[in-house]
This record gives C-alpha cells, structure tokens and sequence, in this order.
C-alpha cells in the first residue's frame, strides 16, 4: 500500500504547478476574426478622421454628423457610397434578361456563384 500512496503523490507532485488550458474551436477562431476585422475598420475610419462628432455631459449622450475634420476626399467618397445604397439599383429590362440569361447557361454548365 505504501507504494501506491507514493506513486500517487509523485503523480500529484508533477501536477501541481499545472492547470487546465481551454483551446479554442474554429468557430471561437471565427468569430475572433470578424471581431478584430470590425476594430481594424474602426480604427482605420478614426485615423482618418471619419467619426461622428458627440458632445455628452454626464448620462446625456449627443451624436451628429461627421466631423469636418480630416480629409476631404475621403469624407465625400463616404457619403456618395452611402447614396449610391440608399436605394436599390435601377437595371434596364435588356440588362436584366441578359444576365438573367447569363446566370442560367453558367448555373447549368456546373458553374457555381461566389
């Protein structure tokens, strides 16, 4: 019996300055990702200075527009893009039978959409 108990106290002895490691799925992976690829955009916008101003006192939070600071530039490139999604887009009939058309020959030939 002696030797089972020392056994089991060299067993523990090893263990002792170890703890258990969670390793994570791909989902975790996953979703890691998106959340670092949603900072890096935040933080892109905020180098260029496309962020809505805020003036807050206390409990009171104010948000307008963007702020005038930065580059002009890229501040109107922002706001055409979001005009262009405002609405959706206007496709001519021809045009619209076309790829109708397009999409069918290419779906049939095995052709898979990205």
């Amino acid at each position: 019996m002696e030797s089972g108990s020392r056994q089991s106290e060299g067993t523990r002895s090893r263990w002792r300055g170890c703890s258990r490691v969670w390793v994570p799925e791909v989902t975790h992976e996953a979703v890691r990702d998106l959340v670092r690829a949603r900072e890096a955009a935040a933080d892109d916008l905020r180098r260029k200075c496309l962020v809505p101003g805020e003036r807050s006192t206390g409990d009171t939070v104010r948000r307008s527009g963007l702020t005038l600071a930065g580059k002009r530039r890229a501040r109107r490139a922002l706001v055409e893009a979001a005009w262009t999604y405002r609405y959706p887009a206007r496709v001519s009939e021809t045009l619209r039978v076309r790829l109708c058309a397009r999409y069918r020959r290419l779906s049939t030939a095995g052709k898979e959409p990205r």
